[in-house]
């Protein structure tokens, strides 16, 4: 099964053009999406990302770049690029990316056939491609049933959103960075849409840094992202009093302070970020531009 009227919308922030992720990314989906949205959250390396662009044959998928003249986060930009998107009457679905994601091989190969295992796929909320994901330095696959399985949440990168969940729907600006997802996941669930995660049909999503402590290789955040994670680990428990929020982002803090190189910093973003979750206004975002 193939689904028809697939538009993709890809966020870019200052990415890292020597590894070509975003380049490899680009390529990947040409014919495999009818439109193909960059949205840059006011990146010093615009230029570059536009030569990139205009280096794309314009058939059989056109690539279009969407500036920002600032960074408003990824909630602003991902909902500039489904406005986009959804301005073509074709349009059924829309798949949201990270630059710095790109696609197993046989990934739209296995999509095809995981699609026929989804029952009323046409109604379902979310399809998201599987990932590897790091968890107490072990990495695994998110969903490692025997196919498709429900899911509660599932990240923004490689999620697959029925164009009807965005006619009800958009992503939440406020959090501005981090735990995005889950708020629009909660926000799915609560509209009736079911949300699934494949299990063949992998792409390759990498955040963070990595460094070797005591012959383990440790994965962490750079510090000021902690501020986000925090601050919205608390925002979205007190919105739906899901505990796991604050779980991860305690998880998230505890692996800085093993492997970032400064502890002190991943302490005080930390820091800010609850106190900034209760008194927004005392304690300002660390980097780009608030979208309140």
């Amino acid at each position: 099964m193939r689904l028809e009227g697939l538009c993709a919308v890809t966020v870019t922030y200052n990415p890292t053009l020597e590894d070509r992720r975003l380049e490899t990314q680009i390529g990947q989906l040409r014919g495999k999406v009818d439109l193909h949205v960059v949205v840059d959250n006011g990146s010093a390396n615009v230029d570059y990302i536009r030569k990139i662009i205009e280096s794309q044959p314009a058939a059989p998928s056109p690539v279009r770049l969407l500036p920002l003249d600032a960074n408003f986060g990824i909630g602003r930009a991902l909902n500039e690029g489904v406005t986009t998107c959804s301005r073509t009457p074709s349009t059924r679905w829309i798949l949201t990316l990270d630059q710095d994601t790109v696609l197993a091989e046989d990934a739209f190969a296995l999509l095809s056939e995981e699609l026929d295992q989804i029952p009323h796929v046409g109604d379902a909320g979310i399809i998201a491609f599987n990932y590897l994901e790091h968890r107490f330095n072990r990495i695994r696959p998110y969903n490692r049933s025997a196919g498709p399985a429900s899911a509660r949440s599932v990240i923004t990168s490689g999620s697959i959103v029925n164009r009807r969940v965005f006619e009800r729907l958009r992503f939440d600006e406020e959090l501005f960075l981090y735990y995005v997802d889950v708020d629009f996941c909660h926000q799915v669930r609560r509209l009736g849409f079911p949300i699934y995660i494949l299990r063949r049909a992998f792409i390759d999503h990498e955040e963070g840094w990595e460094a070797q402590r005591s012959g383990s290789n440790l994965h962490y955040l750079d510090p000021p992202r902690l501020y986000f994670v925090c601050r919205n680990g608390v925002r979205v428990f007190r919105r739906y009093g899901t505990v796991k929020a604050l779980l991860v982002a305690g998880y998230l803090v505890a692996m800085n302070l093993r492997g970032a190189t400064s502890r002190r910093q991943s302490i005080r973003f930390a820091l800010h970020g609850l106190l900034a979750s209760f008194w927004p206004g005392r304690f300002p975002q660390p980097f780009g531009k608030s979208p309140q």
